[in-house]
């Protein structure tokens, strides 16, 4: 039998950077990882354009010039979303950061215990719960299990 967790993001922000994609990808190295640990890079997580993307839409919609060479604004708001995401009202991750060398990025993920044992059992199910622009709730299934390649 399956089971459905929810993951939802906690707080209030201006602009919504984390995509289905990107927690899907994180769930997946969750999987992959040793105890819920583990450092992966931006361009990992990031679907291809999808930091200039942003990039743009910092800069129109928040007024907040980002440059291509400051990718720091929008690192502290993947570190700040993952921070606040939840799965079945705890806490998925206890600890996350990122460190920027020259032009690589690197995010260091420690998952929660309940986030870690929930993503390990085969029979999960992940749904991604957000509003959207009019408020509605949204859900999209997260796809853990399927084998990419």
């Amino acid at each position: 039998m399956k089971t459905e967790h929810k993951i939802r993001i906690t707080g209030e922000y201006d602009l919504l950077v984390l995509s289905p994609a990107i927690i899907t990808c994180l769930l997946k190295q969750v999987k992959l990882s040793d105890a819920g640990k583990f450092v992966i890079s931006a361009k990992a997580i990031f679907p291809p354009g999808y930091a200039d993307y942003l990039k743009h839409v910092i800069t129109a919609n928040l007024n907040m010039p980002c440059t291509n060479h400051d990718m720091k604004k929008i690192c502290q708001m993947i570190v700040q979303q993952v921070s606040d995401l939840t799965v079945d009202q705890q806490k998925c991750f206890e600890k996350v950061s990122f460190n920027k060398r020259r032009s690589l990025v690197q995010f260091h993920l420690n998952a929660s215990r309940t986030l870690y044992l929930l993503v390990m059992q085969k029979n999960s199910i992940f749904t991604y719960v957000y509003r959207d622009m009019e408020q509605k709730e949204v859900e999209l299934v997260l796809l853990i299990n399927r084998r990419t390649g």
